[in-house]
């Protein structure tokens, strides 16, 4: 090789030299000025689902119509795995992640599944400290803030809330992690909203989306068969007497108004046991879980005081108390999140944040929440807007005027109510368009 050569390959070289130093140079500014530049509200790493769950409300695949029934056996998948909490740096945290089959809808999109649901697994706690958050995330590093929040006001409220459940059973709640199974649903769902609430990066929507998760986890787990050993016969005896007296097909099994059926058979049958029998006390907290189902949260209540009253006339019922204990709670949660998912979603849609084609059935969702909220006024404006947004051979249209048809809706004076501007304005594009 001769001198010229040397020469040049040597220049080459020295430029490729200054070329990466340069780079190198220019990722380090890029990287100190995004340490330098702070988190704004509204602004959030993470994308998820709107809330709406699996349903097709778009009409093209009718997907409830070919999920499996309650009679089938329960299909679960299972998968266990171990994270590292990314608040308290806690390792070996075991999480659960569960694919199950669905069962059955609710008029607020909150699917049903056969077995374990995995509505109560998708909310991923750290024992040890507290933290909880959505599976998708969990693994994602959080603020300094964040982290002291948990350390100030989750910690304490957890380990609390497992004493309350086991007793002196569970031990050394600081050092040994807890499987998802064991924490109770209801303090995930507390400590979840709590840290949605403290969240200053996450923008209303995804705010909503949070919020109807822990309505979903709150539902399912209301949902869940009662048992315990004292009423454990009187449940057994009424499941034998419902399934060889109601037959449903299984178009009817898979649709929304479901519990209807069994809810008209349960009250009927109080009248066949005495006023003050367990039978009757059984049939009351199932009547409560049908009403729930179906968004009567009032009626829910009314009827749970009913067994609460007959529980009293025995001795030795602690487990009873305790299933109407927890079934006033997780009802209590249900409502509490549906308002703050309410108020969310109203909000993302005055601010105009993007729902893609989900905005028609985010309108619709705001009416169906605030009919189980019993805000009535604006079930009526919400569900009236969405009658307007949806097709008539959409499934939800037929949904929508089953609730007009409601009484608590049938209400002169809603009709001389006034929708907020953002929704007059949707409905005004959509008459446009056509």
């Amino acid at each position: 090789m001769n001198n010229c050569s040397k020469k040049l390959l040597s220049c080459i070289f020295g430029l490729i030299i200054c070329l990466l130093i340069m780079n190198s140079r220019v990722l380090s500014n890029e990287t100190e000025d995004k340490k330098k530049t702070q988190k704004k509200a509204g602004e959030t790493k993470v994308i998820i689902d709107s809330g709406l769950g699996a349903f097709d409300w778009t009409g093209e695949k009718n997907n409830f119509q070919k999920i499996s029934t309650p009679s089938r056996k329960p299909i679960s998948q299972e998968a266990e795995s171990k994270v590292v909490c990314p608040s308290c740096n806690g390792k070996n945290i075991p999480v659960i992640t569960l694919t199950s089959q669905r069962s059955a809808l609710d008029y607020d999109f909150c699917e049903h599944y056969i077995g374990d649901s995995p509505n109560n697994l998708d909310l991923w706690c750290c024992s040890l400290c507290g933290y909880t958050t959505y599976r998708k995330i969990f693994s994602l590093p959080i603020e300094e803030e964040d982290k002291a929040f948990t350390k100030k006001f989750l910690t304490d409220a957890l380990h609390a809330k497992i004493k309350e459940e086991f007793g002196n059973l569970l031990k050394d709640l600081k050092n040994k992690p807890l499987n998802q199974k064991i924490i109770p649903t209801s303090i995930k769902i507390k400590n979840f909203v709590a840290l949605v609430d403290h969240r200053n990066d996450l923008d209303e929507k995804w705010k909503a989306s949070f919020y109807m998760k822990a309505v979903y986890a709150a539902r399912n787990t209301i949902a869940i068969s009662p048992s315990c050993t004292s009423l454990n016969s009187a449940f057994l005896e009424i499941s034998k007497k419902v399934e060889s007296s109601i037959k449903i097909n299984e178009k009817e099994k898979q649709l929304p108004h479901l519990s209807t059926f069994y809810l008209n058979y349960y009250l009927i049958a109080l009248e066949n046991y005495k006023p003050e029998s367990k039978e009757r006390m059984a049939l009351h907290i199932l009547i409560a879980q049908c009403f729930n189902r179906l968004g009567y949260y009032s009626e829910s209540k009314n009827h749970l005081a009913k067994a609460s009253e007959i529980c009293q006339k025995f001795k030795e019922l602690n487990d009873a108390v305790k299933i109407i204990k927890d079934l006033n709670e997780y009802i209590d949660l249900e409502k509490e999140c549906s308002l703050k998912a309410i108020s969310s979603m109203k909000d993302a849609l005055e601010q105009n944040l993007d729902y893609g084609n989900n905005k028609t059935a985010i309108i619709y969702l705001i009416g169906e929440l605030s009919r189980r909220t019993e805000v009535y006024a604006d079930a009526y404006i919400f569900l009236s807007a969405s009658k307007i947004l949806f097709p008539s051979e959409n499934p939800i249209f037929d949904w929508i005027e089953e609730h007009l048809k409601r009484k608590e809706l049938k209400n002169d004076e809603f009709l001389l109510l006034t929708p907020p501007p953002y929704l007059k304005q949707i409905v005004l594009d959509h008459r446009n368009k056509k």
